[in-house]
C-alpha cells in the first residue's frame, strides 16, 4: 500500500506541474516539421500536456464514480427489499444505454470543457461500481462476523464502512483500475469528436483529430499521440488484469 501511496503522490505533483507554456509555444519556422504541429508547437510537449489532462480526468472520474457507486451498491446489497429493487432498476436504466453514447449525449448537452467531460463520465461510470459492490456485499453480509456485529447493535453505517467495505476492496480496486483506463479512452474519444477539451489546451484525442487533416504530409501528428494513448491504455489494462488474477487466487484460497 505504501508503494501505491508514493505513486499517487507523484501523480499529484506531476498534475501540478504547469507545462502549458511549453505546449503552446509557437515556432513559426518549424510548422509541420518533424516534432512540430501545424502551428509550430512541440508535439512532445503537447503529448505531456495531454497526459496531464488524461490523468486529471481519470482520477476525478474514478474518485466520484467510486464514491457514488460504492455507496449505492453497499446500501442496495445490505438493506435489500424494496430499496434494492429501486436502486437496481435505476442501474438498469443506465445500463440500457451504451456508456460512450450516453457520455456523448451528456457532453453535447452540457457543452465542451474539462468539468463537463468529468461530469458526463461520472454519470456513466458509477454503474459498474454499484453492480460489483452489490454483488460482493450480498456474499459477505451473511458472514458470522457481520451477524455478530448486528447482535452487538452496531449501527448500519459502521457495519457497511468498517466491516463489509474492507472485505471487498480488492475487486473494487480492479474495477477502479479498469475504470481509469476507460475514462482516459472516453476523454480522448470525446475530445476527438470536439466535445471534450478545447484548444489551446492539449488532449490526445484532440491532437489526433487535428493531425488527421495533415496525415499525408505530417503523419507524426497522428502517430505519436495515438501511440501514447495505446501505450497508456495497454499498461493500465495490463495492471488491472494482474490485479484481477491476484483477486482470483485470493478468492480461491479463501474458499
Amino acid at each position: 500500500m505504501m508503494r501505491f501511496g508514493f505513486i499517487f503522490l507523484a501523480l499529484l505533483v506531476f498534475l501540478n506541474w504547469d507545462v502549458s507554456a511549453q505546449a503552446n509555444a509557437i515556432h513559426l519556422d518549424s510548422m509541420l516539421q518533424t516534432g512540430y504541429d501545424e502551428l509550430g508547437r512541440s508535439v512532445a510537449w503537447r503529448i505531456v500536456a495531454g497526459f496531464q489532462v488524461a490523468l486529471s480526468v481519470a482520477l476525478w472520474v474514478v474518485l466520484f464514480s467510486a464514491l457514488i457507486g460504492v455507496t449505492v451498491g453497499l446500501v442496495s446489497g445490505y438493506v435489500g427489499g424494496w430499496v434494492d429493487n429501486i436502486l437496481m432498476r435505476i442501474v438498469d436504466v443506465f445500463l440500457a444505454f451504451p456508456g460512450l453514447l450516453l457520455a456523448i449525449v451528456l457532453a453535447g448537452v452540457l457543452g465542451p470543457g474539462l468539468d463537463n467531460v468529468i461530469l458526463a463520465l461520472v454519470v456513466v461510470g458509477w454503474v459498474g461500481f454499484a453492480r460489483i459492490t452489490r454483488a460482493q456485499t450480498l456474499s459477505v453480509k451473511q458472514s458470522l462476523h457481520i451477524d455478530a456485529a448486528r447482535a452487538m447493535a452496531i449501527s448500519t453505517p459502521v457495519i457497511l464502512w468498517r466491516h463489509i467495505l474492507p472485505l471487498i476492496r480488492l475487486p473494487l480496486l480492479v474495477e477502479a483500475t479498469f475504470g481509469f483506463a476507460a475514462a482516459v479512452l472516453s476523454e480522448a474519444g470525446l475530445s476527438f469528436l470536439g466535445l471534450g477539451i478545447q484548444p489551446p489546451e492539449a488532449s490526445w484525442g484532440q491532437m489526433i483529430r487535428e493531425g488527421a487533416r495533415y496525415l499525408l504530409v505530417a503523419p507524426h501528428l497522428v502517430i505519436w499521440p495515438s501511440l501514447a494513448l495505446f501505450i497508456f491504455i495497454y499498461g493500465v489494462n495490463s495492471f488491472a488484469e494482474y490485479l484481477r488474477r491476484r483477486w482470483d487466487i485470493y478468492d480461491q484460497n479463501q474458499r
